[in-house]
């Protein structure tokens, strides 16, 4: 299935060394998300289909926050695209909620 992609198109840390440095692609600021457990009833498999998937199921991938704190869940798979580049974005890093706050007031004892 990845036979045809380069490694370095699947990356998805900070290192902008390569071809991401010789374009000149600025790394963006973090972006704040809420990590979902998946759990939700937006996630939850209708009645009337119990073998299909929903399209908040489809549509969501399990992230963990770049800000090294533990924290992960189901974020919007569009926003890890972009987080990692593959969609033309310059890439950024995908933060909790604590990491954000944290990050804003350069407080890193949570």
């Amino acid at each position: 299935m990845y036979d045809n992609i380069n490694p370095d198109e699947r990356r998805i840390d900070s290192d902008f060394s390569g071809s991401a440095t010789e374009a000149k692609i600025e790394p963006q600021e973090p972006v704040s998300v809420q990590f979902k457990t998946g759990d939700g009833p937006e996630f939850r498999k209708p009645d009337h289909d119990p073998h299909g998937e929903t399209f908040a199921a489809v549509s969501h991938s399990w992230a963990s926050c770049d800000g090294g704190c533990g924290m992960s869940g189901v974020v919007p798979t569009t926003l890890l695209e972009d987080a990692d580049g593959l969609t033309g974005w310059p890439p950024f890093d995908i933060l909790c909620e604590a990491c954000a706050e944290a990050r804003d007031r350069d407080d890193y004892s949570f």
